[in-house]
């Protein structure tokens, strides 16, 4: 069976899912990769920059599949862009210059993760949500902010976290 069949079935079987159940009941994960990359291909940067800012390597790794699913040259509905899927002016903040240059885009999104947990007081849950959020959001709701987006963006990178805590390769 061909790429091409095996997106179409995948295709119908989304649409039909969406047709006939309400959201609540159910939240796709981006588990496909269709675009050739080895994953581990990024496992230096991510490593170098987790020693850089004392980040655990498993965790940016999960954040990175919660984001762009590895995909180096995505952009999201609202302009965030690369691996971490850092916005313009996170990515100018920190010092990225190209977002989709992989070790640039590890390099500004480590470093983003560490000043949410630094602000945050090491609360993890709090630091996910300020990065997917932002910190503004996440101060003024004093907490994780009620929306659905932010609940669902915090409860997959713990579930990719919590598999690549189980791999003992990582």
């Amino acid at each position: 069976m061909s790429v091409r069949s095996h997106i179409c079935i995948i295709s119908f079987f989304a649409v039909f899912l969406i047709v006939y159940f309400p959201y609540e009941t159910y939240y796709f994960d981006a588990v496909i990769d269709l675009s050739g990359e080895d994953t581990r291909d990024y496992d230096e940067h991510i490593r170098n920059m987790c020693v850089r800012y004392t980040l655990d390597f498993r965790l940016v790794r999960a954040i990175i599949k919660a984001e762009s699913n590895f995909s180096r040259n995505a952009v999201s509905a609202r302009g965030a862009m690369g691996l971490m899927q850092l916005m313009p002016r996170t990515a100018e903040e920190m010092g990225v210059r190209h977002p989709f240059d992989p070790e640039e885009n590890i390099r500004g999104g480590t470093r983003y993760l560490k000043e949410l947990s630094r602000r945050f007081r090491n609360n993890l849950p709090l630091a996910l949500a300020a990065y997917n959020a932002g910190p503004e959001t996440v101060r003024r709701y004093s907490g994780i902010p009620p929306c659905r987006e932010t609940r669902h963006y915090l409860k997959k990178v713990m579930k990719f976290y919590s598999g690549y805590r189980k791999e003992p390769r990582l």
